[in-house]
């Protein structure tokens, strides 16, 4: 306390604290922020270059996980394109159950040429015949457990039933050799097919219909349960059999005689009723005319003979 004044009776207080002193300013300062919590501590300043860096690498980060999806898309995609689906079992079924979509889960089989041949011969089904199996809801003819491969076979059943005894009155069966190369997948007993065969005309060789919606009594010389359990390749027999009235059999000997190789199969609907080249049904008159005209006359027959 540096004075006192006294000025008509009023006294007046002069307290000199030194704190306009620099260095005890300063002390003063530094005790004043300790005693104060809620004062924010001095900011440290930032250094723009690490910022730059923390943002170059998200950005390579984000980059990165998208080119591995893209990567790990295109490796899925590319091993969808280079194989074929079969299916399993997932549930046991039973003789006259009919299959549905749930009872199976499909797997992708490696599309090479040694996992063809043998899943051809074990006559799997594809999507085509499952889906058609089941749209028709046809029965199951075999039992079979969860984990086992969904096959013709089971779809037929194991007794060989006497052929000549299903042939409907006024019919005939007509075996006919098949280039079994062109046939779409595995063919099977009641599919329904479309025939063409090629011919020497005067135009040179003519590729023309023959028939319109046959269907395939047997395959070959087995029936399709005898040729799965024989392992024989479904898509690959060498004949078929269908059913003729007499007058077609007779012509379709004449054809066989006449046409370059073999007939030619092309898989149908079994609900497509349309016949879109050969309107009137039965064989094409425009082959029959074609091999008529290649027929022996009367009198050359009679000189054959």
């Amino acid at each position: 306390m540096q004075g006192l004044n006294c000025c008509y009776g009023t006294v007046t207080l002069s307290v000199s604290t030194g704190i306009d002193d620099p260095k005890n300013k300063e002390q003063f300062m530094a005790v004043e922020s300790t005693n104060n919590p809620h004062q924010s501590p001095p900011k440290t300043p930032t250094n723009p270059g690490n910022t730059k860096l923390v943002v170059v690498a998200v950005v390579l980060a984000a980059a990165a996980v998208i080119l591995t999806n893209i990567y790990i898309s295109q490796i899925r995609q590319q091993n969808k394109l280079n194989s074929f689906p079969a299916y399993i079992f997932q549930v046991p079924v039973s003789s006259g159950d009919r299959i549905r979509k749930r009872d199976v889960y499909e797997i992708s089989i490696p599309d090479t040429p040694k996992f063809r041949e043998t899943f051809d011969q074990m006559g799997y089904v594809d999507k085509i015949n499952l889906d058609l199996s089941i749209s028709q809801k046809e029965p199951l003819k075999r039992s079979a457990n969860a984990g086992e491969i969904l096959l013709h076979r089971h779809f037929t059943s194991a007794q060989t039933d006497l052929i000549d005894q299903k042939i409907s009155r006024g019919k005939r069966l007509k075996v006919l050799s098949i280039n079994s190369k062109t046939v779409p997948g595995a063919l099977r007993v009641g599919m329904f097919v479309d025939m063409e065969a090629a011919f020497q005309t005067q135009y040179g060789v003519q590729v023309l219909p023959v028939m319109e919606r046959v269907k395939i009594i047997s395959l070959g010389s087995h029936t399709s349960y005898e040729s799965a359990s024989r392992r024989v390749n479904q898509s690959r027999f060498s004949s078929i059999t269908i059913e003729v009235t007499p007058d077609q059999a007779t012509l379709l000997n004449l054809i066989e005689r006449t046409m370059v190789g073999d007939f030619d199969l092309s898989v149908r609907n079994p609900g497509d009723m349309e016949l879109t080249k050969i309107p009137s049904g039965g064989l094409n008159p425009t082959v029959v005319e074609l091999v008529e005209r290649r027929r022996p006359t009367t009198d050359n027959r009679q000189q054959i003979h």
